[in-house]
């Protein structure tokens, strides 16, 4: 697992993300990987200079919104191609209809005060002075739950804080991070399992499930879930086990 954990992280270090412009199109619709890499490695061949590392892209990941993962040959012509002359250059090379997005990572400020104004356009900077971090390295941070939520008696939330790099937010795993001389409790997203609401498999939403009727993810019967009127009646759909719903963090197939 640990082989694996690395091998992936080394081929997001090799990638860019490139996105349409709204109400724009990158590529024409039904291009294949072929065409879309043989376009890029034009772009990229035109921006070049003296100080462009060697390599070439390996791989392409079309999205649905229209957008490009682009894996590279090497992680310097990533970090070559994030620098902001050489994304204002290749954005140049489309007429300015995509935009470069840059990956960040994901961390969760735990029972963060509500009080703090965190989307005030100084807040990201006195974080990043008081814990040392590298200028720029907090890039932005929201509250998991919207500030109209908040109830009156509540004092706390979670708020989502973006990390512009990887060792950085691995740091800040390590060592914490202060806000107005308070220690506040961090974590990793993590991100669950996508699991529809129609059927309770995994792996998709029921927006695109393909199942005729409903399946209650409480007793495992042909109706919405909330529509059950089941007494202790518990049935998993994906272990079929009795002992938990279908909606159990203890199920196997979740974990």
């Amino acid at each position: 697992m640990v082989d694996q954990a690395v091998g992936r992280a080394a081929i997001r270090a090799r990638q860019i993300l490139l996105d349409p412009k709204l109400g724009v199109s990158l590529f024409p619709s039904g291009s294949s990987n072929k065409n879309i890499a043989t376009r890029l490695r034009e772009a990229i061949n035109n921006i070049r200079d003296a100080n462009t590392p060697d390599g070439n892209i390996k791989a392409i990941m079309a999205l649905r919104n229209g957008g490009v993962i682009v894996e590279l040959e090497s992680e310097d012509l990533a970090a070559w191609l994030h620098t902001p002359e050489a994304k204002a250059r290749l954005e140049g090379q489309f007429d300015s209809t995509i935009s470069f997005r840059t990956r960040t990572y994901t961390l969760v400020l735990e029972y963060l005060p509500i009080h703090l104004q965190i989307y005030d356009k100084n807040f990201l900077d006195g974080i990043t002075n008081e814990n040392q971090l590298p200028p720029d390295s907090l890039t932005s941070i929201r509250w998991i739950k919207p500030p109209t939520r908040h109830s009156q008696e509540q004092r706390k939330a979670f708020a989502l804080l973006q990390v512009a790099d990887a060792p950085t937010a691995n740091n800040i795993l390590r060592d914490g991070i202060c806000v107005d001389n308070e220690r506040i409790s961090v974590r990793k997203d993590r991100k669950e399992p996508i699991r529809c609401a129609k059927c309770q498999c995994y792996g998709h939403i029921a927006r695109n499930c393909s199942d005729e009727s409903d399946t209650c993810g409480t007793c495992g019967e042909q109706h919405r879930s909330s529509s059950c009127n089941a007494y202790r009646t518990t049935r998993c759909v994906n272990c079929c086990n009795s002992n938990h719903t279908s909606w159990s963090r203890k199920c196997p197939e979740f974990i």
